[in-house]
């Protein structure tokens, strides 16, 4: 499931960080899927209701992947590289 979240967000989740930074993003991703977390366990009912639940953490929880944190990395090899 997280796995394809990624492949299916990890772009957008790129983009983001390219307009807004890796701080915020990873940071905004961090809370989000922390407020997921505990909604899910608030939410202990069906099964349908806990995979849901379970997405939206995976698609929430993208902007925490090595996608946005090594995008810093990357962007101070490209300034100091000769």
């Amino acid at each position: 499931m997280v796995t394809l979240a990624v492949f299916l967000s990890g772009s957008a989740a790129g983009r983001l960080c390219d307009r807004y930074g890796a701080a915020n993003i990873g940071a905004a991703s961090l809370l989000a899927y922390a407020l997921g977390v505990v909604i899910l366990v608030a939410t202990a009912g069906s099964i349908k209701i806990f995979w849901m639940l379970y997405a939206l953490i995976a698609l929430l929880g993208v902007g925490s992947t090595p996608i946005v944190l090594v995008r810093p990395i990357a962007a101070a090899f490209e300034k100091q590289r000769g």
